[in-house]
């Protein structure tokens, strides 16, 4: 009996121990592996909102490269229709040109002083007595519009006559100050 007692008595020494040492490594290892995993859980989640938010940043960006590549090329379009002092003979070739297109009919060409505007750019402007039919003074006012060399009239006045009318207006254009 005492030898089954010792083997039990052993038996349960020995479960004792296992007991013990599953709890020992169930709190000294198990939790601090836990724990860490719940650590790097949350470095990933943080990881993941910073390349979201990286992501979206860079959406902005490129948004916004698109949109000063965009106003850069109307700067250079608008640069482009602006003319030189030495050019302002090619205007006035351009507007008999839109006049002769347009069946209006060039009286004259007076230049005005040219005034200085603010950042490198010069106005010119020329007084334009006119005389034409009143569609075709329309059509020669459309072309000026759409011409792609920029131009402003100030002072327009329309005479109206039997068959064609009169027209006087101060033209000017804007160019730049090399």
């Amino acid at each position: 009996m005492t030898k089954t007692m010792n083997i039990r008595r052993w038996l349960d020494l020995g479960i004792l121990i296992y007991l013990v040492l599953g709890v020992c490594a169930y709190f000294f290892l198990f939790t601090p592996q836990r724990a860490e995993v719940n650590r790097l859980k949350a470095q990933k989640e943080g990881r993941e909102n910073l390349y979201v938010q990286l992501k979206s940043s860079t959406q902005f960006m490129d948004q916004f490269q698109a949109k000063e590549d965009e106003i850069s090329e109307a700067i250079a379009r608008f640069q482009g229709n602006l003319i030189a002092k030495d050019q302002t003979q090619l205007v006035l070739v351009h507007l008999g040109k839109i006049c002769e297109r347009s069946g209006v009919r060039l009286q004259s060409i007076t230049p005005l002083p040219s005034e200085k505007i603010p950042g490198n750019l010069e106005r010119f402007s020329w007084e334009i007595p006119l005389k034409a039919g009143y569609h075709n003074l329309g059509a020669f006012l459309n072309k000026l519009e759409s011409c792609p060399t920029f131009f402003g009239i100030d002072n327009l006045s329309i005479s109206s006559g039997t068959y064609e009318h009169e027209a006087a207006l101060a033209l000017y254009t804007v160019g730049l100050v090399k």
